[in-house]
C-alpha cells in the first residue's frame, strides 16, 4: 500500500545558486524578480534560485529524490531576514515571482515539468531565507488569496562580489493528515504488525513527500502519533513522532495479550490539525454464566455426542446433576441417579457417558436427562474418574483410588487392568495412534494402552515432577499434558517428552484441548486461560468472572468453553472464551 500512495505525490525541493541556474533541462534565461522591497542597505549580491516545477507523478514504486516542488505550484516568495534577527521581524528583501506555465521566469516553456529562474538581491552577510511555494502566481507582488504548499528556512552567509551557492530543500506544509489502516480489526489473542500509511496533505490535497514537513516559516513540524485507548500497552508503534514521511510506512505491532476486547483510535497531530482513525482489539472475550444450584461445583465438560447438537455438557459434583448449557449462556441441570460425577463423555450410542465417583458407577444419560443406564466396574471404592470413547468401540475409563484403567462395551460389560502400585490414573483420551492416552498423577508419567492387545506402555515425564491431570490430543499429532505444579508437556507417540513452564506463578495447570485456532488452550486452577503454540509459546488471559477453573475443552462453535468457580461469590459456573 505504501508504494501505491508514493506513487501519487510529488517531491518538494529547490536549489538556490548564485550567478548561475540549475535544475533539470535546459534553464531559461534568468530574469529578475519583482517585488524587491525595502531597499537593501549595505553591499549586496545577486542570488539565483532555479525551480523544477514536476509533471503529476505517474504510477511508480520508486521513491523520486526531493528535486521538486509540488507540480501545481505558480509562485515562489523569498523573505529575506538577518540571522541575528532571530524573531523574523525586520524584513531586509522580499521577492514575489509568478513561475506559473508560460511565465517568463520560467522561459515561456508551458505546462510540466519545466524549470524557472528566480533572481533577487540578498545582504551581504549572515542572512536568513525564507522560501515559500505558493499555488497561484502573485498578484502585485502579492499572494493574497493563494494557498501556500511549501516552505524553507535557510541560514547563509552570502559574500559579496563573490559566486555565492545556497542549497535548499523546500519541505511540505501540513494542512490535512490522513491515516490508513489494512486491518482495522485486530485478532485479540494472536500477536501481529502491520505497515500503516501516515500521510501529511498540503493546502491543495497533495500527499507532501519530502525531507520533512515543515510549518509556514520553514521549522520542522513533526506528526505525533498516539493512541487514545491502548489497555494495557498492548499496541505499539515503530515511531511516535513523523519528522518526514516514511518510504516504508510505521510499523503497527499488537502483542496478542489484550484481557479483553476493547476499541482504540490512532491519533496523529501537528499544532491544531488532528486526524484519527479506529480500530478494534476483537478479543479476547470472556462470559460467565452461574448455575442455577447452590452449592455448585462444575467439573467435566465435553461437546454433544450429536452432531447437529450445539450445546455443552457438564457435571456438577456438589449437587449431583448433569448440566445442559446452550450457545448463548441459558443453563439446565438434571438430577442423576448417581453421586459425585466427575467424567463426562460423548458414547457410541448417542448418549452421555458420566463416572460417578461417590456412587462407584457409570451412568449414561440421554442429552435431555434422561436416565439410561448405570452399572458398577469389578471393584469398589475405585474413584472413577475421566472416561473417553476408544478407537475399539468401548468405553474407557480410569480409576484413581484403584490405579486401574477400564472400558464398558456398549452392552454395559465392564474389564479393568492394574497400572501397578503407586498409580493414580486421573484423566484419558484416544490418542492418534489409535492407542489410550492416560496422564498418572501417582507416578508423574503417562501410559498408552493398546485397546487390542491391552498391553500399556508408560512414559515418564521427567523433571521437574508434574503431577499431570488433563490430556489431550494437538493439531501436530502429539499429545499434551496439562501438570499442576505449572508446566504443560508434548509427548510424542513414541515418548519423547518436551516439558515448557507455565510463566505464572501458582498456575495450576489442570484441563487441555485443542482450539479451533491451531493452539493448545489450559485451564488454571488459579482462575487463569492459557494458550500454548506447536513450538511451546504461552500467553496467559484472565478471565475477571472466575477465582479458579476446573476443565476445558472446544466447542462447536470456536470457542473454549470451560467449568469453574466464579468470583467473588465462589459460586459454580461455566464460562466461555472467544477470540
Amino acid at each position: 500500500m505504501m508504494k501505491r500512495f508514493i506513487s501519487l505525490v510529488a517531491v518538494v525541493a529547490a536549489s538556490i545558486l548564485s550567478a548561475c541556474g540549475g535544475g533539470s533541462g535546459a534553464s531559461p534565461t534568468p530574469v529578475l524578480s519583482s517585488g524587491t522591497t525595502p531597499s537593501l542597505h549595505g553591499s549586496s549580491a545577486r542570488v539565483t534560485l532555479s525551480v523544477a516545477v514536476p509533471a503529476s507523478p505517474k504510477t511508480s514504486s520508486i521513491r523520486r529524490r526531493t528535486k521538486f516542488v509540488a507540480p501545481n505550484t505558480a509562485g515562489i516568495l523569498v523573505n529575506t531576514y538577518a540571522q541575528s534577527d532571530t524573531s523574523h521581524a525586520h524584513l531586509l528583501a522580499s521577492t514575489a515571482t509568478d513561475i506559473s506555465s508560460g511565465s517568463a521566469a520560467c522561459g515561456g516553456q508551458s505546462g510540466t515539468p519545466r524549470t524557472c529562474t528566480i533572481i533577487f538581491d540578498a545582504v551581504a552577510g549572515a542572512d536568513t531565507f525564507i522560501i515559500s511555494s505558493y499555488d497561484a502566481a502573485p498578484v502585485n507582488n502579492s499572494f493574497s488569496g493563494a494557498k501556500q504548499l511549501g516552505a524553507a528556512l535557510v541560514n547563509q552567509t552570502i559574500s559579496s562580489g563573490s559566486a555565492n551557492t545556497v542549497g535548499v530543500t523546500i519541505g511540505g506544509i501540513i494542512a490535512s493528515i490522513t491515516i490508513a489502516i489494512p486491518k482495522p480489526n485486530i485478532h485479540g489473542t494472536a500477536a501481529s504488525s502491520q505497515t500503516i500509511e501516515v500521510n501529511g496533505l498540503d493546502a491543495d490535497g497533495n500527499v507532501i513527500l519530502t525531507d520533512g514537513y515543515v510549518d509556514a516559516n520553514g521549522n520542522p513540524t513533526p506528526i505525533q502519533l498516539d493512541f487514545v485507548v491502548n489497555t494495557g500497552n498492548v499496541l505499539s508503534l515503530s515511531t511516535s513522532s513523523l519528522a518526514a514521511p516514511s518510504a516504508s510506512g510505521v510499523q503497527l505491532t499488537y502483542n496478542g495479550q489484550a484481557a479483553a476486547a476493547f476499541s482504540t483510535a490512532l491519533q496523529a497531530n501537528v499544532g491544531t490539525i488532528q486526524a484519527g482513525t479506529s480500530m478494534l482489539v476483537m478479543g479476547p472475550v470472556f462470559t460467565a454464566w452461574q448455575t442455577q444450584a447452590s452449592p455448585s461445583l462444575p467439573e467435566g465438560i465435553t461437546t454433544s455426542p450429536v452432531s447437529s447438537d450445539p450445546n455443552l455438557y457438564f457435571t456438577d459434583q456438589s449437587t449431583n446433576s448433569l448440566g445442559v448449557v446452550t450457545p448463548i449462556g441459558t443453563i439446565t441441570e438434571y438430577l442423576l441417579v448417581g453421586t459425585q460425577p466427575r467424567g463426562i463423555a460423548p458414547g457410541p450410542d448417542g448418549n452421555l457417558w458420566i463416572t460417578d465417583a461417590g456412587s462407584n458407577q457409570i451412568e449414561i444419560v440421554t442429552t435431555t436427562g434422561t436416565h439410561v443406564a448405570a452399572f458398577n466396574p469389578p471393584s469398589a471404592n475405585t474413584g472413577l474418574t475421566g472416561i473417553t470413547k476408544g478407537s475399539d468401540g468401548n468405553m474407557w475409563f480410569t480409576e484413581l483410588s484403584t490405579g486401574n484403567i477400564g472400558y464398558a462395551t456398549p452392552s454395559h460389560t465392564t474389564v479393568e487392568s492394574s497400572l501397578g502400585t503407586g498409580s493414580q490414573p486421573y484423566e484419558i483420551v484416544s490418542g492418534p495412534d489409535g492407542r489410550l492416552w492416560v496422564t498418572d498423577i501417582g507416578k508423574n508419567e503417562v501410559w498408552a494402552i493398546d485397546p487390542t492387545t491391552h498391553i500399556a506402555q508408560s512414559y515418564p515425564l521427567g523433571s521437574p515432577v508434574m503431577n499431570p491431570i488433563g490430556i489431550a490430543v494437538g493439531p501436530d499429532g502429539n499429545l499434551w499434558v496439562a501438570g499442576v505444579t505449572g508446566h504443560i508437556a508434548k509427548v510424542t507417540t513414541s515418548g519423547t517428552v518436551t516439558q515448557y513452564n507455565v510463566p505464572s506463578s501458582n498456575s495450576q495447570p489442570v484441563g487441555i484441548t485443542a482450539g479451533a485456532d491451531g493452539n493448545m488452550w489450559f485451564s488454571e486452577g488459579s482462575g487463569r486461560i492459557g494458550r500454548i503454540t506447536t513450538s511451546g509459546v504461552i500467553t496467559e488471559y484472565t478471565p475477571t468472572s472466575f477465582s479458579g477453573l476446573n476443565f476445558i475443552v472446544s466447542g462447536s462453535d470456536g470457542a473454549l468453553w470451560f467449568s469453574g468457580v466464579t468470583s467473588p461469590s465462589n459460586a459454580g459456573g461455566i464460562g466461555r472464551f472467544q477470540w
